[in-house]
């Protein structure tokens, strides 16, 4: 019946066209919404980096201007009174931070230099000696970047006026190196071509950290919203940079300085992986409407195969919906006693948890009930630190195990001095298991598969830190073994690496999974032991990795005997940190080889 056979045809043909245009807007449509979601991720995700650097940037500018106040001070009690409140006021500031502490006299010349003597100098032509002279109030200035006469360096200056009785005698400067500040602000930034801007009242460039040098002393101005709208201390905004042309997501946080502090995330950067998700999915989407098509064609000239080729279309335009995920920083922010006290959506879909679970939660949750607990709160433990970044081993609550690299930034104590921890959170699982096999090689003996020198101090820090934490103890066993030289010289140097083989193994067996064996190169051996208390089993080990090593070797049918002389080292008792625990230990077996060999010392 041709008439009938035409028409579901036709109707095939409509129905197809129809599946098509719903299925690529469909996935088109989606494709555009995540899209918006990156960006809007990228958004907060600047804005908090805004804030949070900015804070550390407005703790800096506090400590100089308490140092600008105290040398102003002295300015009253002379030279010397001058120089001794120098002294204190620079002796806690990073080193290659402050170019220079100065003093310029009402008459607009260098009176006084923290570089010591120096030529007469003018500088009442600085903008911000004018503008402290005019100046009716004791304001803080910060200067735009200016090329220093003596140092010959670009410098922000933060300077405050010298007052007599009310009436204009000078200014007090501090010369900060836009340099070295600027280095500080590049270390924080997640990628190679984000940024981080001070900026000044006014819209000024002070500091920026990606190309600066570039930019210092041409007068560049930004008009933002931030300049427009000086009661607005928050924001973001889309633009294509002035410095380089890059298009980047923006986030902004006012100082209590008034100072702008700007965060930079290049667009192209931030939806690479949604792009490439994208052009995936279209790639994928199209050989499925071509196979779509071909399958269709085949339905029209065999409608009696109609079921089985509808079911593979229903197949493959389910596929064509199916988006890839993607990747996305968690945030989340720990107080003092290691509770997450805030987190954000990214960090849900990376831990498997809800906001609910996480808040109040310790970090330790993100691992579950792994050792890898240990070291997460290892890593958050940043007293002393600004900032710090490692990977941890994650475990979701289905049981999935993930890696994940953590940055961790210590923000400024609130008023009862608590510090609170932010913390930046991304799944690399990909990436570490590609990378696995280059990080073995550089962190194992290529030849005894024990932990060489680097992994061995790496393991070393972590048992000092969780010592520290438990008021524990650290056993270093440092082994070098007696006679090996003379062995590998009669038989050769095969012989002598399968010698060494052995000992590694019969190493390996004699101490714990928790304790770690590994080879410093050569015929040098080192034991970790984690211990509380240490000083009976330190004796213990030691003689029975003596007695061990003493029993014959059998290689290649010949019998040898070798043996070893131990030194033993204690943390905290005898150093404080992993090279000199090392060292100690080094020290003892040369004590046990002077002893007689075949025996131990400490």
């Amino acid at each position: 019946m041709p008439w009938p056979l035409n028409t579901i045809r036709a109707a095939i043909v409509v129905l197809t066209l129809f599946a098509l245009v719903f299925g690529w807007s469909d996935m088109l449509r989606s494709m555009d919404q995540t899209e918006a979601a990156t960006v809007e991720r990228a958004r907060h995700q600047a804005r908090g980096q805004a804030k949070a650097v900015g804070e550390l940037v407005q703790a800096r500018l506090d400590s100089l201007d308490l140092a600008i106040r105290s040398v102003r001070a002295a300015v009253s009690d002379g030279h010397a009174a001058i120089e001794r409140q120098t002294r204190l006021a620079l002796q806690d500031m990073p080193s290659n931070f402050v170019l220079q502490l100065f003093i310029i006299d009402h008459d607009g010349y260098l009176s006084y230099s923290s570089l010591g003597p120096s030529p007469r100098n003018y500088l009442g032509d600085r903008d911000y000696y004018a503008r402290l002279a005019d100046a009716e109030d004791d304001i803080l200035v910060v200067s735009e970047p200016v090329l220093g006469r003596l140092t010959q360096r670009w410098s922000i200056q933060v300077a405050r006026a010298i007052r007599d009785n009310g009436v204009f005698a000078g200014v007090v400067s501090i010369a900060v190196s836009v340099e070295t500040w600027a280095e500080t602000l590049a270390q924080l930034e997640p990628g190679r071509r984000d940024t981080l801007t001070l900026v000044g009242r006014d819209g000024e460039l002070l500091m920026r950290s990606l190309s600066g040098p570039e930019h210092y002393g041409k007068q560049l101005r930004l008009r933002r919203d931030f300049i427009d709208q000086p009661a607005l201390m928050e924001g973001d905004y889309l633009a294509e940079s002035f410095a380089d042309g890059v298009s980047r997501i923006f986030g902004w946080s006012r100082l209590s300085s008034g100072l702008v502090m700007v965060s930079g995330l290049a667009l192209d950067d931030v939806l690479a992986p949604v792009r490439k998700a994208r052009e995936q999915g279209i790639t994928r989407g199209v050989f499925l409407s071509i196979f779509f098509l071909l399958a269709v064609s085949g339905l029209l000239y065999a409608l009696a195969r109609s079921a089985q080729v509808m079911r593979r279309l229903a197949v493959r335009e389910a596929r064509t919906r199916n988006l890839v995920d993607n990747m996305a920083e968690g945030i989340m922010v720990v107080d003092d006693a290691m509770r997450i006290v805030a987190s954000n959506p990214a960090l849900c879909e990376i831990s498997g948890h809800t906001e609910e679970v996480l808040h109040g939660a310790s970090p330790a949750m993100l691992c579950g009930e792994t050792t890898a607990a240990d070291d997460l709160l290892a890593l958050l433990d940043v007293e002393g630190e600004d900032m710090r970044g490692g990977d941890f081993v994650g475990m979701r609550p289905d049981g999935a195990r993930y890696i994940a690299h953590a940055r961790v930034t210590r923000m400024s104590s609130d008023e009862g001095g608590r510090h609170k921890r932010l913390v930046l959170v991304a799944d690399v699982t990909e990436s570490r298991r590609e990378a696995d096999d280059i990080w073995r090689r550089a962190n194992f003996d290529m030849l005894t598969g024990l932990p060489n020198r680097a992994l061995l101090l790496d393991r070393l820090e972590r048992m000092i830190l969780h010592a520290r934490r438990e008021g524990s103890e650290v056993i270093a066993l440092f082994v070098d073994l007696d006679l090996f030289k003379p062995i590998n010289d009669r038989f050769g140097h095969a012989f002598g690496d399968r010698l060494l083989c052995q000992v590694a193994r019969r190493l390996e067996q004699l101490f714990r999974s928790e304790d770690t064996v590994g080879r410093l190169g050569g015929d040098e051996f080192v034991v970790l032991i984690p211990a509380s208390p240490a000083r009976d089993l330190a004796g213990q080990s030691a003689q029975k990795l003596v007695d061990r090593l003493s029993e014959p070797f059998e290689i290649d049918g010949e019998v040898v005997s070798i043996s070893a002389s131990v030194g033993v080292a204690f943390y905290p008792r005898d150093a404080e940190t992993p090279a000199d625990l090392i060292a100690e230990a080094d020290a003892a077996m040369y004590r046990a080889k002077h002893a007689g060999r075949a025996t131990w010392r400490a």
